[in-house]
Parts: C-alpha cells; sequence; structure tokens
C-alpha cells in the first residue's frame, strides 16, 4: 500500500478545485500553469501524489479520457476537442 506524502494532504482543497476546474473547462494552459506553480512551491513528488491520489480519482471519464489526450499529445489536441 502506498501512502500519500504528508505535504500533498496540506494542499488547499482550493487549489484541488483550481486543478479540477481547468480540467472541466478542457483549459490544458491554465493547467499546466497550476502544475507548474504546484511543483515549485512544493516539488514534483508532492504534484505526483496529488494527482494520482486526490485529482485523478475525481475526473468522470470524459475528463479522464481528456486529460491522457492533451498529456500523450500536448496541447493541440486540446484545440481539437
Amino acid at each position: 500500500m502506498k501512502f500519500i506524502n504528508t505535504k500533498a494532504v496540506q494542499i488547499p482543497v482550493s487549489t484541488i478545485i483550481s486543478i479540477l476546474t481547468a480540467i472541466n473547462d478542457r483549459d490544458y494552459a491554465r493547467l499546466k500553469q497550476l502544475q507548474t506553480g504546484l511543483v515549485k512551491q512544493h516539488g514534483v513528488e508532492v504534484w505526483q501524489d496529488v494527482f494520482g491520489s486526490r485529482v485523478l480519482p475525481a475526473l468522470d471519464q470524459q475528463s479522464n479520457r481528456w486529460l491522457l489526450n492533451v498529456l500523450c499529445n500536448g496541447e493541440t489536441a486540446s484545440a481539437r476537442m
């Protein structure tokens, strides 16, 4: 069993909501901006824990597909969807 980094559980809910809103709005540029800010402030490991344990489980199937597509294909996929 993998435990969540204690710093990851201290990330404010408002930050998680902003990430989820960017995904819901299909706003890849905003998502990257939020990711970059979180990584700069807390580090890559915290981002990975937040993303894997708090963001991904909250996504519906359509949002999950969109996210997978833009992460694999970059911002150009965002414009097509």
